[in-house]
């Protein structure tokens, strides 16, 4: 029986990556009944992360442990592996990958919110100039007094005469 808590999100490690510290929070999602797929996010800056890691750890000392790593001066590629409950220093990481691609998501996510939100609200001025149309200029009122289309589609009878 694996002891990877499943049901709740669960902190992976703390990295410092020059500027402050980012905490990497890994949530299992199933893709099938047996098969489980980890999607990890990041809490960013100190209060942040003291914050998260109240909400979803139940052991205060690991609280006391994580704002002792915290306070401590650090440098970039500084990280720590949850592990048992419990922090491990980890190898000095170079360039944190999830970390350095962050802000570039980031800004191209918000650039497509925008585009998306932008759209939406065109679509949303249409509908409502469709709406307040007479009954006259609508799509169905044409539809109504437009004749029958002719040509041989397939299960249409002919008449011949």
């Amino acid at each position: 029986m694996s002891n990877i808590p499943l049901a709740r999100p669960s902190p992976r490690r703390i990295v410092h990556d020059g500027r402050d510290w980012a905490l990497e929070v890994v949530r299992y999602h199933p893709i099938d009944r047996d098969v489980f797929s980890p999607l990890s996010s990041f809490v960013l800056g100190t209060e942040a992360i003291l914050r998260h890691l109240a909400e979803l750890v139940d052991d205060p000392g690991v609280l006391g442990d994580s704002r002792a790593l915290l306070a401590k001066p650090a440098r970039t590629g500084t990280a720590y592996e949850f592990i048992d409950g419990r922090w491990h220093a980890q190898a000095r990481v170079e360039e944190p990958p999830a970390l350095t691609s962050l802000p570039d998501q980031t800004l191209a996510l918000q650039e497509q919110v925008a585009h998306l939100e932008a759209r939406l609200e065109q679509l949303l001025g249409r509908l409502l100039e469709l709406e307040k149309a007479p009954a006259s200029r609508t799509p169905r009122a044409h539809l109504s007094s437009m004749p029958p289309p002719r040509g041989d589609f397939p299960g249409e009878h002919r008449e011949t005469g």
